[in-house]
């Protein structure tokens, strides 16, 4: 079953505020497709610096499940609230950027969600970034409705430097379900652009192409 999301993203970066409107469509074999519109976003700030992670943030909802692995809709029967922080530093190990998101994910009905994502922080590194590298994250169960995990993400701007985000993220819901084991969540990007917007009503165009998964971590790599 594909899962359509309505996106809403607003926030202030450097002061300044952000707003987005979009959607995000997640097929039942993980694969996903997704828009989004800035009708307002900061000039010293690029969605590429979080790694994209205003689609993604969500990608885990209806991720391909492999090996009797458990995706977030399924444990969450479609609703919870996230957050995710990012740490970013250049190639000399300066912190440039340090924010966060919040997402309030609600399930409208059996295919169709709306999610609210709210950014906050501050980022002073580069604005034209080329391309971003995918991402894994080992998510494990951290108390009764609540699971976590931490990784890292690359990307690289327009001098050829590479800057690295150090992410956390944190999923809360209210069902009984767990994810029964560590996993990995594998976020796979095969197409990423953003272009400035040439009509009047919005700045900045995003359209993106992935595909998202949960497999299990072997035995003999769990460490507690």
């Amino acid at each position: 079953m594909t899962i359509s999301i309505d996106l809403k993203m607003n926030g202030l970066v450097n002061s300044k505020l952000l707003s987005a409107n979009g959607k995000l469509m997640i097929e039942s074999d993980g694969n996903f497709h997704g828009n989004l519109i800035f009708e307002e976003i900061p000039a010293s700030f690029h969605p590429k610096v979080l790694g994209s992670s205003g689609f993604s943030i969500n990608c885990g909802s209806n991720a391909d499940a492999v090996s009797r692995t458990r995706n977030l809709s399924t444990i969450s029967n479609g609703n919870y609230q996230a957050t995710r922080s990012y740490v970013i530093e250049d190639s000399n190990k300066k912190v440039v950027g340090s924010l966060v998101s919040s997402v309030q994910m609600r399930k409208q009905s059996e295919n169709v969600s709306e999610s609210i994502v709210t950014i906050y922080g501050h980022y002073s590194g580069p604005v034209n970034i080329l391309s971003c590298s995918n991402y894994d994250i080992k998510m494990i169960q951290k108390s009764p409705g609540r699971i976590g995990g931490e990784y890292q993400q690359t990307f690289v701007a327009e001098d050829q430097k590479t800057y690295i985000i150090y992410g956390s993220t944190e999923y809360v819901y209210s069902t009984q379900e767990s994810i029964t084991s560590p996993v990995i969540w594998k976020h796979e990007y095969k197409q990423m652009d953003f272009e400035k917007s040439n009509d009047n009503r919005s700045l900045l165009k995003g359209s993106i192409d992935g595909k998202a998964t949960v497999v299990p971590i072997p035995e003999s790599k769990i460490t507690v």
